[in-house]
């Protein structure tokens, strides 16, 4: 019991350094990545429309605030955190930040630790599982923002953890408190809920249709049509709220790129500008991406074996869903749909596949035990201080204080245009272009936020160079966002980037300059 509660206060105090990395060296001053921003900006908007509603474009088509205000349940928690404590919005969007994402990490780590008693499995099974969740990509990439899709995650970490205590037949109240956090994953974010609804259908369906013991769970007629029940009032929940409040999310996605094999490559193995970071750090990151994804597809084999030999039901739930999760997880490499959003979700059970690998060359011989726990583990641990890499965070400005935060292209933690725009007259501005649309969420009003557009090479025309009492153009970045903030999401290349910047720079001045200061310019 002693090691247990040590590997989980070593892996703790792990995972909360390297999230704090980020968070301390930006003064908490600077939310991370794109998603972060406009979901605070909807918060926002309602604090100040005094209502909860999803957002129209008024613009016409689909704006951020539109489409993530129907997915409203974090909103709705942050809106009651808010109101309650009357703390300022961009304080309390990092003080959740800070403590949310650990429902995840405790309830995975409650996973890991019922299968090393009900499995019989070592104790270094639970140490390795708790080392990887702590520095893997997904985890502190997901962990380091608190958007929709995070809360989904925590739902579906508490979800999996009551599957795998009850299962036995369950009861009435264990289907209600399931049914509850079903539909809380529905109103939390589109990909995570019909995600979910998926992978617990075909299992359910595979289950269905196989021949099983008599002891079985699923071999109960009416336990089998209470669970088919409940996964259609599923489905037909997420119809409803997606066809009557959500339906944005289907203008959204373009499906004419829906198959396409580049984009998601580079998601996975993103260029940096070489003012970020050194080539050897990359080599390096890369080996660590190798020791983490490769072993998690060998570790199905070994999950297999223990579904074979294992006479707990809940080997049978731990390789069927396994398998279907990997196997989504590579079907999504060709999918334009993100496929770490896939592997976050279930990352018990990638856990659970990477551990086993690790644990069978643990225990193997003492070569493979030495390499093991004085080669692999310690590498991995020392290589996540550097950054994530797959998901395109390697924060070399923050191991330096020497570089400009406007030479990388980050924005200043000091905004000195924050009065400023608050002096402007909007009634007749219709389109606000800017270098870095997510702290403009954070500067302009909220009635202002629908107006914004990413200032990007398709408005570089001799008509955008001229002055337009219409708009405004707001600079941040010196007119170069660089890849990395953005990952393999990025709207622009590298070198593309440096390209652009110089066309706008030679032309903007042309038009109007409204304000300058040391890094940010506003022009109309």
């Amino acid at each position: 019991m002693r090691s247990i509660k040590l590997i989980f206060i070593s892996s703790l105090i792990l995972f909360l350094t390297l999230r704090l990395i980020f968070f301390v060296s930006t003064q908490f001053r600077i939310l991370p990545f794109i998603d972060t921003y406009w979901d605070l900006a909807v918060v926002r908007t309602f604090l100040d429309n005094k209502e909860i509603s999803i957002l129209s474009d008024l613009k016409g088509g689909v704006s951020p605030l539109e489409g993530y205000s129907a997915w409203p349940f974090l909103h709705i928690f942050e809106y009651i955190f808010i109101i309650t404590t009357d703390m300022n919005p961009l304080l309390a969007h990092i003080l959740n930040t800070l403590y949310i994402p650990l429902i995840p990490f405790i309830f995975t780590f409650l996973i890991i630790r019922l299968l090393h008693i009900k499995l019989a499995l070592p104790i270094e099974f639970v140490y390795i599982a708790s080392i990887f969740y702590a520095t893997m990509p997904d985890t502190i990439y997901w962990s380091l923002q608190l958007i929709r899709n995070t809360l989904a995650w925590a739902f579906i970490s508490i979800l999996i953890f009551l599957i795998l205590k009850n299962d036995k037949k369950p009861s009435y109240h264990y289907i209600l408190i399931m049914l509850l956090l079903f539909v809380a994953i529905i109103l939390s974010h589109h990909w995570s809920s019909i995600m979910v609804i998926f992978g617990f259908s075909l299992y359910l369906f595979i289950i269905y249709v196989k021949k099983s013991n008599k002891e079985d769970q699923f071999n109960n007629y009416t336990n089998r049509r209470l669970y088919i029940t409940y996964i259609l009032f599923l489905i037909i929940t997420l119809l409803i709220w997606w066809i009557n409040y959500s339906n944005i999310i289907f203008e959204m996605v373009n499906f004419n790129r829906v198959i396409s094999i580049q984009p998601t490559i580079e998601r996975w193995t993103p260029t940096f500008p070489p003012e970020l970071v050194p080539a050897p750090l990359i080599l390096l990151l890369r080996i660590k991406m190798f020791l983490i994804y490769i072993p998690v597809i060998i570790g199905l084999y070994f999950i297999y074996r223990y579904y074979k030999s294992s006479p707990v039901p809940i080997a049978r739930f731990i390789f069927l869903f396994s398998t279907i999760i990997i196997v989504l997880a590579i079907l999504n490499f060709v999918i334009d749909l993100e496929p770490t959003r896939v592997v976050i979700l279930f990352i018990p059970f990638i856990l659970i596949s990477l551990s086993l690998f690790y644990t069978h060359l643990f225990n193997r011989n003492n070569s493979l035990k030495l390499l093991t726990t004085y080669i692999f583990l310690p590498f991995i641990i020392i290589i996540s201080f550097i950054g994530i890499f797959s998901h395109s965070i390697i924060p070399s400005h923050l191991y330096d204080n020497n570089l400009d935060p406007l030479t990388i292209g980050e924005h200043p933690t000091t905004i000195y245009i924050n009065e400023f725009l608050k002096r402007i007259n909007y009634s007749d501005i219709i389109n606000i272009f800017s270098d870095d649309t997510e702290i403009s969420t954070l500067l302009l009003p909220s009635s202002q936020l629908h107006k914004i557009e990413k200032l990007s090479p398709a408005v570089n025309d001799e008509r955008f160079f001229t002055y337009n009492s219409n708009r405004l153009v707001v600079i941040m970045k010196d007119f170069f966002p660089y890849r990395y903030a953005g990952g393999g999401l990025s709207y622009i290349s590298y070198d593309d980037a440096l390209l652009s910047r110089e066309e706008i720079k030679r032309n903007i001045n042309r038009t109007n300059l409204l304000y300058a200061d040391s890094y940010s310019f506003i022009y109309q």
